[in-house]
């Protein structure tokens, strides 16, 4: 399917987005649609319409009111009976106020791939290299804003889970052509950025 957009917890999107299933749209006549939110609960307001060999979808009716990714299920119908499930369309719905990167400030930061990979891929490798920062870095207190260190190597993390993934394990050369490769855990710059290393003084 060729849609890929984003939202922030609040929004409720007005336009109409346009997907491509890999199907003949010409055995079908009509296209219905639910949304479902990250923790498996099913809100309406969605309408979806056949136009040609694409579907329009409308969410106007559908507020994103918690973070996370949500899926929007379509299924097409005609009138002798036959049915079709398109496979769930990912959304994802960021959360701009937690100090942490979201998919337009990491695309924003100069890392090129983050802009040409997919919202849902980057939404994870983000997700997992916040885990991965957050296991080894110092505990913050309570309601602590996050330290632009950590965000940094946040993004850092996540280069790193995405190049490794391109690697290949026979030559160790990174490529799309290359088999996905076990990721590393935190190098040495991203653990000297969370927890630095104080030299000892000098008393010559």
């Amino acid at each position: 399917m060729s849609m890929q957009q984003s939202y922030y917890a609040g929004d409720q999107p007005a336009e109409t987005l346009e997907v491509t299933p890999l199907l003949d749209l010409e055995k079908y006549d009509a296209a219905t649609g639910h949304a479902v939110r990250p923790d498996g609960t099913s809100v309406g307001g969605v309408t979806a319409a056949i136009d040609h060999d694409s579907i329009d979808l409308s969410l106007a009716g559908v507020e994103f009111d918690v973070p996370g990714v949500w899926h929007v299920h379509v299924t097409v119908t005609n009138a002798a009976g036959g049915r079709r499930r398109l496979a769930p369309i990912p959304i994802v719905v960021q959360e701009e106020t937690t100090g942490w990167h979201t998919l337009d400030t990491a695309r924003a930061s100069g890392w090129a791939d983050a802009v040409d990979m997919s919202d849902l891929e980057l939404h994870r490798l983000l997700e997992t290299a916040k885990v991965d920062v957050l296991a080894y870095a110092p505990a913050l207190p309570l309601d602590a804003p996050v330290p632009e260190r950590y965000k940094a190597a946040q993004l850092m993390q996540a280069r790193n889970r995405h190049n490794a993934g391109l690697a290949n394990p026979a030559s160790g050369e990174p490529g799309l052509e290359g088999f996905g490769m076990t990721v590393f855990p935190l190098d040495w710059q991203i653990k000297q950025l969370l927890r630095p290393i104080q030299g000892v003084p000098s008393h010559a």
